[in-house]
């Protein structure tokens, strides 16, 4: 019977044990008294000797008594505030099991709103309300409380840990008896940069929570609790849904099916009245200025919980700040503060809208990448470059009436656009230009991986289609070509007066033409065009002619774009006999539309450098290339090695990363000629530190869902068998402590 109660005693603080070593203290005291005492013979004594002797016995046995009594009283002390109770091992039938063992499922919010650093003392309606203190973070308050859940756990139980991100994932996905370990995996916790996916993280409680059930080596009541600051991006689907006009969400539905397995606790860490600032956006009109202009910027600042006054907002270039200002904000507002910069370099470059440090520091920065260039350095190649092109003509006269100023003559004296023969091409460096004008010429095989390495690395291509064209060598075209276009030769139109279709005018190709009518874009002549068939869903088409057919589309290439003009603009030289097209050349939209179509064109893709936290990095090594792997710098300063593969039928290498779970910079090392940045910025969504209430979500699942002032049965059973045992400890304490001190006074007076 002693052994089978030994094996049902738990302890809920073993190391609190640790106090039972100060019971050496009495034994040491006993023995170091008994080494001091010095034997003096006296004769007058010697006449009590064996009245002493028969005393000293009773005496002896008294000591040992009081020792005894002394070092029992200090067991008991460690005993008591070791906190011991009585469990089952989940068969017994015993009266003396409380409960069997538990499996712990933890889900803990890791989204970036957890690193709001707390103003008071106080977490908001959790249990452990008043054990924070001043200045923790939101995420060191659910790391403590986690602690103190495994600390308070008893011998026998397991443990499984998932954390609520983008994407959510189990730390611990397998439930674990090892508790140290699992403390160490709570310690290493830390928040993302990253929003919250909690249908997710619910789904993987569901899977462990099943497999428990499945498994008869593993405790089977099984209590999921939830560790978060219910922030209203993940939390308000379920909150609608409880109240009586919400519909079913997804998350209801995995949060019902979680609690038929489980029960469901809710720990919030919530402060009172948060206040927050943070840079929620930056606009620039355009993503590749040029050097030595004047960049706007405008950047949208949003204050919560308080207003601000005179908060200074800087605009930074590579970490050196050019443009400053204060802004003053009401609670609950949005003001835009535009500041302007001046690039002065080509190449990438980092702008980043800078506010001082607060409680929420993550979006007190916002980074974007650049890319900067000479001007819209343009390429044109047409079949004789003796002969003046129309292009170069009308992107020298555009740029004259925009900037005042004359950039050379017709003859090629304008630096920044260059006319060269389809023969002499390939042998330029097109590093030296943003643009290149293929202007109604054969495109070569080889020359197509060059084109489309141009156009990934930033570059782009205007390619016009007329009547120098083949229509057997365009329909038999590799893929290579095809894909770079986006579509695929069908046929030549019928020659008709054709006219064009504007599209509504969505195209920032011809924006400048809306709401005039009478700019001559409408009423330009179109004879023959080439008819295509769509293979890209993402072909954006911005012109079209009246039959419905497109004119002018532009494909997405990496960073560049690939534009067709499917009637090449004739000038009546170069153009075979009998033979015609148009007469663009000749009609007043010409020139607008030329300068509108190079700039759009020559605006990158900022998207794939600017990125969101928790998106994937991605890019292609240059076509001769000979690396098989990148190195990449995290905004941490630490270096991952990333293989590259293939990825299509490119025979291009590609690499993608997908660790962004931190906001910072991103850059590529190695190797030196694919070096790239890259921005990953926050989801401003959760910086407004809104939250559900508690109680909105109660009423859903109102036999499994707990509150945080609500304490589990199983647990008011081990708390109620702690209070037995430490009472009954207590009391034998005390009998113990009076038992010492009478026998003390006693063995004291005998003395005298």
């Amino acid at each position: 019977m002693f052994k089978v109660l030994v094996a049902q005693i738990g302890f809920s603080s073993w190391m609190m044990l640790a106090w039972g070593a100060a019971a050496v203290i009495p034994i040491a005291i006993h023995l170091l008294r008994k080494r001091r005492r010095v034997t003096i013979r006296w004769a007058a004594m010697q006449l009590l000797q064996k009245v002493i002797d028969q005393q000293s016995k009773r005496s002896r046995i008294q000591q040992l008594i009081l020792l005894l009594l002394r070092i029992a009283a200090l067991l008991l002390f460690a005993l008591a505030i070791a906190r011991p109770f009585l469990q089952g091992d989940g068969q017994s039938n015993s009266v003396l099991s409380v409960r069997p063992s538990k499996v712990w499922i933890m889900l803990v919010d890791t989204s970036y709103s957890m690193g709001y650093q707390s103003e008071g003392s106080r977490s908001v309606g959790s249990q452990s309300a008043g054990l924070f203190v001043s200045g923790q973070s939101r995420m060191d308050r659910a790391k403590q409380l986690l602690s103190q859940l495994v600390n308070e756990s008893q011998a026998g139980d397991a443990f499984a840990l998932v954390v609520i991100d983008d994407p959510s994932r189990p730390v611990i996905g397998i439930p674990s008896f090892d508790a140290p370990s699992t403390q160490a995996e709570i310690q290493r916790l830390s928040e993302s940069a990253c929003g919250s996916d909690l249908n997710a993280a619910l789904s993987i409680a569901n899977d462990i929570a099943a497999d428990c059930k499945s498994n008869a080596s593993l405790p089977q009541d099984i209590e999921v609790v939830i560790v978060s600051d219910l922030g209203s991006d993940a939390w308000q689907s379920l909150a609608d849904r409880s109240s009586s006009t919400g519909s079913t969400s997804v998350d209801s539905i995995t949060l019902a099916r979680l609690s038929q397995l489980a029960s469901v606790r809710v720990e919030t860490i919530q402060d009172v009245n948060p206040t927050n600032v943070a840079i929620e956006s930056v606009t620039l009109l355009t993503n590749r200025p040029t050097t030595g202009s004047i960049l706007n910027v405008d950047i949208t600042v949003a204050s919560y919980g308080a207003s601000v006054k005179q908060l200074p907002v800087q605009l930074e270039v590579d970490g050196q700040v050019v443009a400053s200002d204060t802004v003053d904000i009401d609670a609950g507002s949005k003001r835009q503060v535009q500041l302007q910069a001046t690039i002065q370099s080509s190449g990438s470059s980092v702008l980043s809208a800078v506010i001082p440090a607060d409680n929420l520091t993550i979006d007190n920065r916002r980074d974007v990448v650049i890319e900067a260039t000479q001007g819209d350095r343009v390429l044109i190649v047409q079949k004789n470059a003796s002969s003046v092109n129309p292009w170069q003509i009308a992107l020298r006269a555009a740029r004259e009436q925009a900037t005042g100023q004359s950039t050379g003559r017709a003859n090629g004296n304008d630096s920044r656009v260059r006319t060269v023969s389809e023969l002499s091409w390939g042998s330029l460096s097109l590093k030296e230009w943003d643009v290149l004008l293929l202007d109604d010429i054969t495109i070569a095989e080889n020359q197509i991986a060059r084109i489309t390495g141009f156009v990934e690395a930033g570059g782009s291509v205007i390619f016009t289609w007329g009547s120098h064209q083949s229509l057997s060598q365009l329909q038999t075209a590799n893929e290579r070509l095809k894909k770079l276009l986006g579509f695929e030769f069908r046929s030549v139109s019928d020659e008709a007066d054709w006219t064009i279709d504007p599209m509504g005018y969505r195209s920032p190709v011809v924006a400048p033409f809306s709401g005039f009518p009478n700019a001559g874009l409408l009423t330009t002549p179109i004879f023959r065009y080439w008819q295509i068939n769509t293979l890209d869903t993402n072909l954006k088409i911005d012109l079209g002619v009246n039959s419905g057919d497109p004119l002018l589309v532009r494909n997405r290439v990496g960073l560049g774009w690939v534009a067709s003009l499917l009637s090449a603009p004739q000038d009546g030289q170069n153009s075979p006999a009998n033979v015609s097209w148009n007469a663009i050349t000749t009609w007043p939209s010409f020139l607008p539309l030329a300068l509108q179509l190079v700039q759009t064109v020559s605006d990158v893709d900022s998207s794939i450098c600017n990125r969101q936290a928790g998106q994937s990095l991605s890019d292609r090594l240059p076509p001769f290339s000979q690396a098989t792997s990148v190195k990449l710098q995290r905004p941490d300063q630490k270096e991952v090695s990333i293989a590259a593969a293939l990825t299509d039928s490119s025979d291009r290498l590609s690499w993608t990363y997908s660790g962004t779970e931190m906001r910072g910079v991103y850059r590529t090392l190695e190797p030196k000629e694919a070096q790239r940045q890259f921005a990953v910025n926050i989801d401003p969504i959760q910086s407004s530190l809104k939250s559900i209430d508690l109680q909105a979500i109660r009423p859903l699942i109102q036999s499994s869902l707990q509150t945080d002032s609500e304490v589990p049965r199983t647990e008011m059973a081990k708390s109620s068998s702690n209070d037995t045992l430490s009472r009954a400890i207590l009391i034998t304490l005390i009998l113990v402590l009076l038992s010492e001190s009478l026998l003390a006074w006693s063995l004291g007076k005998q003395a005298q």
